[in-house]
């Protein structure tokens, strides 16, 4: 998600760790708000990422969609930059990211 959408703030997830069940109750209330936050912005929460992650219904698939979505790659220029609808301002195109 960070590199399809590198202007905006999207928090870590927690990493994986043997967890209690005072924890498990702490991460699942932080993962709903992890996901209503993500859910609260217009261009987010249509992306393919999203759709494809609240769609899935097995391990299996989800695993083939892990190492799709790895496989993105920063935009190197505000032109790789898309929203769901596929525009980006035209004057802003010029505009080099700092990111290589």
């Amino acid at each position: 998600m960070v590199k399809m959408f590198p202007t905006i703030s999207i928090p870590p997830l927690p990493k994986n760790t043997s967890l209690s069940e005072k924890l498990i109750q702490r991460r699942k209330a932080y993962f709903e708000s992890f996901l209503n936050e993500l859910l609260s912005h217009p261009d987010i929460k249509s992306s393919k990422p999203i759709t494809d992650f609240l769609s899935v219904v097995d391990d299996k698939t989800f695993k083939a969609k892990v190492k799709e979505y790895e496989k993105i790659r920063f935009p190197r220029n505000i032109a790789e930059i898309e929203t769901v609808t596929g525009k980006v301002n035209k004057f802003l195109k010029a505009i080099t990211l700092p990111f290589k």
